[in-house]
């Protein structure tokens, strides 16, 4: 009989020691990247990650808002702001708190606002 509730015990520990928005959502979020001229490069924290239109992962983080740039010849480099926003799946831990403390401390509880398109300025001639 004891040991059948030490393992009740571990397994409601483990539910409860799980954050929501962590296995909901994961640490990494998908961003559409359209830019006003095809075929522009997009790169994150200065790394090439892909072509306009795009999706790009990037992670999710509580400290760090990833760096996004988009850049083609003849024009000018835009920088794209990502939003943090609260991610909605984080408030279904309620009252479980360790369940906050593991989505905070994960990044999961950030969600980036989808950006708007990226227009591009041509660069002027001389």
């Amino acid at each position: 009989m004891l040991v059948w509730l030490r393992i009740l015990f571990i397994c409601l520990l483990c539910i409860l020691c799980n954050g929501c928005a962590l296995l909901a959502t994961g640490k990494y979020q998908t961003i559409s990247i359209v830019s006003s001229e095809p075929s522009s490069e997009v790169t994150i924290n200065g790394e090439f990650a892909d072509s306009t239109p795009c999706e790009v992962k990037v992670l999710r983080s509580r400290k760090h808002v990833p760096t996004v740039e988009v850049y083609k010849r003849g024009f000018h480099t835009e920088n794209v702001k990502l939003r943090k926003r609260i991610n909605p799946h984080v408030y279904l831990n309620l009252i479980n708190l360790p369940g906050w403390f593991i989505d905070i401390y994960s990044g999961a509880a950030v969600r980036y606002q989808q950006p708007d398109t990226v227009i591009l300025r041509p660069k002027k001639k001389k």
